[in-house]
């Protein structure tokens, strides 16, 4: 059956000191690392790189990622058993502690020239 493609703009991760940094899509997803400097640059359907599109993590700017709090958790159970389990608060509190370093790393990338447009 045929389909159709619309295209639909990128959501701007971040904007400072008038340069705008847009997000990357892979799948419909957004990329983590993956940014673009324009919006809507010409790729293939499903490619997130194109001529304008960059890895965050090869900027000068970059610093390692805050390895943030253990995602298990353990409770202790009456009988003294311990069960292992996963801590989704903790888990997005790493995603937004991550996702605000790459912002920051982005905003220095612009305060220091490296990043121009």
């Amino acid at each position: 059956m045929p389909y159709k493609t619309t295209f639909v703009a990128a959501e701007v991760a971040v904007e400072h000191q008038g340069v705008k940094i847009y997000h990357t899509y892979k799948d419909e997803s957004k990329a983590k690392y993956w940014f673009d400097t324009e919006n809507g640059h010409n790729v293939e359907p499903g490619d997130h790189m194109g001529p304008t599109s960059f890895d965050v993590r090869r900027l000068k700017s970059w610093t390692p990622e805050p390895a943030g709090r253990s995602t298990v958790s353990v409770v202790k159970l009456p009988s003294g058993q311990e069960v292992k389990g996963i801590d989704l608060e903790a888990i997005l509190e790493n995603a937004e502690a991550s996702r605000q370093h790459i912002l920051n790393v982005l905003r220095a990338a612009i305060e220091s020239g490296e990043i121009t447009r």
